[in-house]
């Protein structure tokens, strides 16, 4: 009993650390995510501001 209540924790704990390990990979593509949508809009204002109106 003992025993099977050990390995219960352990994987649990096992779980808990995979669990946070998903977390952290989806804080990451969340955050890359977020800067490359603030470089597009950076690289597209700047588009607009460089072009030169057409007679």
């Amino acid at each position: 009993m003992l025993l099977l209540g050990l390995l219960l924790l352990t994987s649990a704990l096992a779980g808990l650390r995979t669990g946070t390990r998903a977390e952290s990979n989806l804080s990451s593509k969340l955050q890359l995510s977020s800067d490359k949508e603030q470089n597009d809009s950076f690289v597209n204002r700047n588009f607009i501001l460089h072009m030169k109106p057409q007679c």
